[in-house]
């Protein structure tokens, strides 16, 4: 019976000290739509944690001005991207609203995305039919996890038609990091987000010197 009680005590041990790192591996989160500030939420209030999804850009110049909210009702914001439910992948990026698309491209009839940019061949470019939308992007103190699924930015390809004809439309999504100096996981160096434990540049998000061109000659 004693062994029992000692083996007892030692896992309340261990599940104090590491509460924390358990309530934000826990897959079981709520889904907030529209949130705070844009963004979608996963919450989980038992550990107060969260973080943040979707953010809906409603096609303004001011929307691509973003600073990340710091808590949703209370819970710190610690991720970025995550799981929601029973495993549901929620990941953080932007997604332009149907409201922005009617406004900034009324035309168009189909559209496709990739944060690589593998979805556009040569065939697509023609003279002035880039344009770039860039994003200012500041972290919060708080965030130290992106998951790999996240990708904040990428290439759409969209199209539509002119005298029967089906030309496309390439919409180039970057964005300019800054961080709060307090983050002791993450900062940011010249517009680019990096890991402080690696000084290694965050691979989930397109920077400002992206090159479509590069990726086309791959």
């Amino acid at each position: 019976m004693k062994k029992l009680f000692t083996a007892l005590i030692m896992v309340v041990l261990l599940l104090s000290l590491c509460s924390c790192d358990f309530a934000e591996a826990s897959i079981f989160y709520d889904h907030v739509a529209n949130a705070v500030d844009g963004f979608n939420v996963g919450y989980n209030k038992t550990f107060g944690y969260a973080f943040l999804g979707k953010y809906s850009w409603d096609g303004t110049e001011e929307g691509m001005h973003i600073v990340l909210p710091e808590t949703y009702n209370g819970a710190k914001v610690t991720e970025l991207g995550g799981f929601c439910g029973r495993g549901v992948p929620t990941p953080f990026g932007v997604k332009v609203t149907n409201e922005a698309w009617e406004k900034l491209c009324p035309d168009m009839i189909d559209y496709s995305w990739s944060f690589e940019g593998n979805n556009i061949s040569q065939k697509d470019i023609k003279d002035d039919n880039i344009a770039y939308w860039r994003f200012q992007l500041h972290i919060g103190k708080n965030v130290k996890s992106i998951t790999k699924m996240s990708a904040f930015g990428g290439v759409y390809r969209t199209e539509y038609e002119e005298n029967g004809e089906t030309l496309y439309r390439i919409f180039i999504l970057t964005c300019y990091v800054t961080c709060d100096e307090q983050n002791p996981v993450f900062y940011a160096k010249d517009g680019k987000l990096y890991w402080r434990e690696t000084n290694m540049a965050v691979e989930e998000f397109c920077y400002e010197d992206f090159d479509l061109s590069a990726v086309l000659e791959q």
